[in-house]
């Protein structure tokens, strides 16, 4: 991402909205860099439609080319759709349900809702991932994803790198730990939000993941209703509970990565 493009998010995420953007060059860059989307007032139904109809036309080899290939050229927005492709995994087909009357039991998702896409945009950005499982959040990452041409993979440096780093960790490692070594790999431009996000990804793919707290490969969670390991945790489910005992789940691995690399001939 440009300088002035970051520039650019960090003004509008201070500010709240576009509207409220003091900085008219800022505006500008997002402008010019098509990052500005609409906000819409949105049922819980028709998101829930829109979700699903996205997932039906995800391709998982798409997305797993696309995160390699942001993790190689240091663009998180390309890295975000396996996040929300992996939560999407089992996510239930459902209506709106609600004791309360206000958000969804099943998928937090509120009953009517204006939505901010430029937020959420900023978020695909900023951190490669969803970190909340909102589901306006899957439903942005999966159709932009969709409307993106694929991917082409040259290199894997990078993504071999981390898991040089990811396989070389020491028992009481923790996610902050762990995020500390991948952003010290020599040539890795990765900010600290970035890095942050890559952690929650492979959490939600079940690359670190731990006996009890899994990934969303074979059982849906809600992540806003999910444990946390402390009330000021700002990690997601399920890398928050992580350590380096758990190690990497290589089947996970295999299952995500393993076909497309070797039909790239990279491994």
């Amino acid at each position: 991402m440009s300088g002035k493009l970051n520039k650019a998010l960090k003004d509008f995420l201070r500010s709240g909205s576009v509207e409220r953007m003091q900085d008219a060059q800022s505006i500008s860059v997002l402008r010019e860099n098509g990052m500005i989307f609409p906000i819409e007032e949105i049922e819980h139904d028709e998101l829930m439609d829109r979700l699903h109809r996205e997932m039906s036309l995800a391709a998982r080899d798409k997305i797993v080319r696309a995160f390699l290939s942001g993790l190689e050229s240091g663009e998180p927005q390309k890295r975000a759709a396996l996040s929300a492709y992996a939560i999407m995994q089992n996510f239930p087909k459902h209506k709106f349900e609600s004791k309360h009357g206000v958000q969804c039991d099943i998928c937090s998702g509120f009953k009517r809702k204006k939505i901010d896409f430029t937020l959420v945009n900023a978020v695909c950005f900023m951190r490669g991932a969803t970190n909340s499982g909102a589901p306006e959040q899957l439903y942005f990452f999966l159709a932009e994803s969709n409307k993106a041409p694929d991917s082409r993979v040259e290199s894997v440096k990078v993504f071999q790198a981390v898991l040089t780093v990811l396989r070389g960790v020491e028992a009481n490692d923790t996610p902050l730990i762990l995020e500390k070594k991948i952003r010290a790999i020599k040539g890795i431009k990765m900010s600290q939000e970035e890095s942050r996000g890559l952690l929650d990804l492979l959490g939600h793919v079940g690359v670190l993941e731990t006996p009890e707290h899994k990934g969303f490969t074979h059982e849906y969670k809600n992540i806003g209703l999910v444990p946390k390991k402390s009330r000021s945790t700002d990690w997601s489910y399920p890398v928050d509970f992580w350590l380096g005992e758990y190690g990497v789940n290589e089947g996970a691995l295999e299952y995500w990565f393993g076909d497309c690399l070797r039909s790239l001939r990279l491994v």
